[in-house]
């Protein structure tokens, strides 16, 4: 178990890394693993998120909570047993690509300053997966 939890850190230390609305399990292919809930988008997503960690032998017991696609960026929410984090995506020549992966959630600031997202697509993805990292009381608005 500490062999494929830390492989699967390993593999999101180095930028393979996504946010949905509906919750699914990953559960033997990821054909299997993505919800008929889900909107054609965030199915493509998904799809692309668990082949891609998959692939590089990510533990299968990995869940995907939340997708959040705002225009060509998908933000999504991942957990496992024993923790979880965000994934970026883009979708780049028609196709979702992992940008990077977090074993926490990703803020507006790093989104926009550290990789590149534009400001108000960044806000957009942060305020429809965490809702209450905006709302937090702030020095200028407690």
């Amino acid at each position: 178990m500490f062999r494929q939890t830390f492989s699967f850190f390993l593999i999101f230390c180095f930028g393979f890394a996504i946010a949905l609305t509906s919750t699914f399990s990953v559960r033997g292919s990821a054909q299997e693993s993505v919800g008929a809930q889900l909107s054609s988008e965030q199915q493509s997503v998904a799809q692309a998120y668990l082949s891609s960690i998959q692939s590089q032998g990510a533990s299968p017991a990995i869940q995907v909570s939340q997708v959040v696609v705002v225009d060509q960026y998908a933000l999504l929410e991942w957990s496992e047993q024993d923790g979880g984090g965000d994934c970026l995506l883009q979708k780049q020549d028609g196709q979702w690509r992992i940008i990077r992966g977090s074993g926490g959630s990703f803020s507006v600031v790093l989104l926009n300053e550290y990789l590149h997202v534009p400001l108000e697509t960044a806000q957009a993805l942060v305020q429809q997966l965490h809702p209450e990292s905006l709302s937090a009381p702030s020095l200028d608005n407690p």
